[in-house]
């Protein structure tokens, strides 16, 4: 006998009890009960069956609902209605749900339980004769099981017939409390159909319908039903399955999010942004997106932006420019640049633009921060023209402006500097960083870099010293310097010099001129008038004593002599008048002697040893060179020469005049310089002394009394040079 399984499916406790065991003992079969359709499609869920004997007439899942089941899921399992429902209709409609045999109950139960066992072997034999095992309900639900996604089958009740195993779990639900129930009481907890529902719109399109749905646990499913339809094409269920997006939708919120928070920043930036297309070649093309600032600066809304090319607000005075700078950004994918933007008005706005390429969704675009710099640009002229205002006052001022380091370096000189120094003038640039105490004069460096130290402890104030020029002469300046602070500390000292050579000339001019005047006023009211008294008081004499020739011989010869005194004292004073009224010349010693020391020289032999010797001095050296042959003439006694030789003291030149005579008593040599003493006038020597004083030359008496008179004209190095004569 042929082994069968047989789930039979009949809600009437009773009858299928009895017909369990008429199958079991009559047909030998194994038969399995089920009470309703969703118990059924459980046990059909977990095991295999080679017949189905059902009741139509069932709760909630009907057996032609049963049946359709089990033929959608491809499930050709022998189905026999065994049915106490009348009506061809029913039969009709279970026979093309694709039931095999339909049987209705009647009264000999033992014949047609007989029948009944016949029928369902000769439909399981066949079954088996002409078909391959295929995987029917247990092989094909075991692969909808393995799903993931939740997959629920109900009819147009929406009444379930069949879940997988992702449904219930997805809801929390066993099979047997889902099959047989409505899917919105399951997936739903509601007693009406959702909102959501597409049944209508399936049955209307004949189509699969999606539609996304959010579950209270904050979970989101996109919905798909699909139409489950006869052979004749008519709707009589669906399918519905669940796709989990609640990852997606959590990543399109971050998205959002992401998106409103830049749109945020974006709007809330005052610098004009924008988002534009590349066309190729790097140009700039379509605008995509613009921000709030843009639209107020510029003038146009958005819609109009959105029309617009960024080449649109470009200045169409740089369209020369244009194609460098492209290729420039297009070699870096980046850039900072100044240019100028055309508002709607024509307007010109200066701006600073930093653009970067990138792909947004594979298209070449750019992003433009655009800053709108018209404030800068007309600070930075006001600064260009106060600089030039600054510098044109700084170029054409006479004062030096400087600033020196704590070490006393200069790190700053202002152009007057080239204005000083005499013919060889310092620039700035040479200058900088260099020691400012190495261009003061030697003397005066101890004394100026006491100042120095003084500013660094706070100490400002006035001061004069001497600059030196490149080629050593001096420059007498007034300077007036403060200690530069920064955050309280001492970093420097910063101040102003004036050049005041001239000025310290001219008072040494006015000081020798008031001096010239003094001698002259005292050798006009005291000297002269002396020598008028004594000539008044010889004449006197003269007249008194008439009858002796003698005494008036003596006497018109005494007034002679005061007519000569008086003749030398106005020749002084023409002399001492024009003294320093030309300026110093380089003067040939050699040439000096031959003319004023030997036709003077009263027999006395003129020995010159000097050669080629130049002095810078004042034009009337001659004079002094005279009067020291005179006085060896005058009151050297038993002189018989005199010698003019020239030697080097330490870079100091010195001309020596010697004679051998009686020479100069010790406690005369330095009086016999003072105005008035020595015989005759006593002018000759104190002349010689005012001349040479000149040019900065000195005279002094170093010879041995009774062996002779030996004068010393000292040479400051610099104002003597030896020359070569062809």
């Amino acid at each position: 006998m042929m082994y069968m399984r047989v789930l039979y499916i009949d809600d009437d406790e009773g009858f299928v009890h009895g017909a369990e065991n008429s199958l079991s003992d009559l047909g030998g079969f194994h038969v399995d009960v089920s009470m309703s359709s969703a118990d059924a499609l459980e046990k059909l869920r977990e095991s295999r069956y080679d017949a189905i004997i059902s009741e139509h007439a069932l709760p909630v899942i009907d057996g032609i609902g049963t049946l359709k089941n089990l033929r959608l899921a491809g499930d050709a399992i022998p189905f026999v209605f065994f049915t106490a429902a009348h009506g061809e209709d029913t039969a009709i409609e279970a026979l093309n749900a694709g039931a095999d045999f339909y049987l209705r109950k009647g009264v000999d139960s033992v014949a047609q339980q007989g029948f009944l066992i016949n029928t369902v072997r000769w439909l399981v034999a066949g079954k088996r004769a002409c078909c391959l095992p295929v995987p029917l309900q247990s092989e094909l639900r075991m692969i909808l099981d393995s799903s993931d996604e939740p997959i629920v089958f109900t009819g147009l009740d929406r009444i379930i017939l069949w879940a997988n195993k992702s449904f219930l779990a997805s809801h929390g639900v066993e099979a047997h409390d889902a099959v047989g129930k409505h899917c919105y009481e399951v997936a739903w907890g509601r007693d009406v159909p959702c909102v959501h529902c597409k049944v209508s719109e399936v049955i209307s399109a004949g189509k699969s319908v999606s539609s996304e749905v959010a579950y209270p646990d904050g979970r989101f499913a996109l919905v798909t039903a699909y139409p489950v339809t006869d052979n004749e094409g008519v709707v009589w269920g669906f399918v519905e399955k669940e796709t989990d997006i609640t990852a997606i939708k959590d990543a399109q919120e971050a998205v959002r999010q992401e998106k409103e928070k830049y749109t945020l920043l974006i709007q809330s930036a005052n610098d004009m942004i924008y988002l534009h297309t590349l066309l190729p070649g790097g140009n700039p093309g379509r605008i995509l997106e613009v921000n709030d600032a843009a639209c107020m600066r510029m003038g146009y809304s958005r819609e109009e932006f959105l029309q617009m090319g960024i080449y649109d607000l470009n200045d169409p005075d740089l369209d020369g420019h244009l194609n460098s700078l492209i290729s420039e950004i297009g070699g870096k994918g980046r850039s900072i640049f100044e240019w100028r933007h055309l508002t709607k008005a024509g307007d010109v706005v200066p701006v600073e633009v930093s653009v970067n390429h990138f792909k947004l969704d594979g298209t070449p675009v750019a992003l433009s921060v655009v800053r709108d710099i018209t404030e800068r640009k007309e600070a930075e002229m006001a600064l260009r023209m106060r600089e030039q205002e600054y510098r044109d006052l700084v170029e054409n001022m006479n004062e030096v402006i400087f600033r020196l380091d704590p070490n006393g370096k200069f790190t700053y000189i202002g152009p007057a500097i080239e204005k000083m120094a005499g013919d060889v003038r310092y620039s700035p640039s040479e200058l900088i960083g260099k020691d400012f105490i190495d261009y003061i004069y030697p003397t005066d460096r101890s004394r100026v870099r006491a100042q120095f130290r003084e500013r660094l402890s706070g100490i400002s104030r006035k001061s004069t010293f001497r600059l030196l020029t490149k080629v050593g002469d001096e420059r007498w300046v007034l300077e007036s310097s403060r200690p530069i602070r920064e955050d309280g500390a001492i970093v420097g000292v910063q101040g102003v010099f004036l050049d005041i050579t001239d000025v310290k000339r001219m008072g040494a001019a006015l000081k020798k001129a008031n001096k010239k005047l003094n001698i002259l006023s005292s050798i006009t009211r005291h000297d002269i008038l002396n020598q008028i008294t004594s000539m008044d008081l010889y004449l006197e004499l003269i007249e008194d004593d008439s009858e002796d020739p003698q005494k008036r011989r003596d006497f018109f010869e005494a007034a002679e002599g005061i007519m000569g005194n008086l003749e030398r004292i106005i020749t002084f004073t023409r002399m001492y008048e024009d003294l320093g009224v030309n300026e110093p010349e380089w003067q040939d010693i050699a040439a000096v002697v031959e003319q004023e020391m030997v036709p003077i020289s009263g027999g006395l032999a003129v020995t010159n040893e000097v050669c080629g010797l130049e002095v810078y001095a004042d034009c009337m050296l001659g004079k002094v060179f005279s009067n020291l042959v005179g006085n060896s003439v005058m009151h050297g006694g038993d002189a018989h020469g005199v010698t003019v030789s020239f030697e080097v003291y330490e870079a100091e030149g010195c001309i020596i005049v010697t004679d051998d005579g009686v020479g100069i008593p010790t406690d005369m040599k330095e009086k016999i310089f003072q105005k008035g003493v020595g015989k005759n006038t006593g002018f000759g020597l104190f002349l010689s002394r005012e001349i040479l004083d000149l040019t900065g030359l000195s005279i002094r008496e170093t010879g041995v009394p009774g062996v002779g008179a030996r004068f010393e004209i000292l040479v400051p190095e610099g104002n003597y040079r030896h020359v070569s004569r062809a």
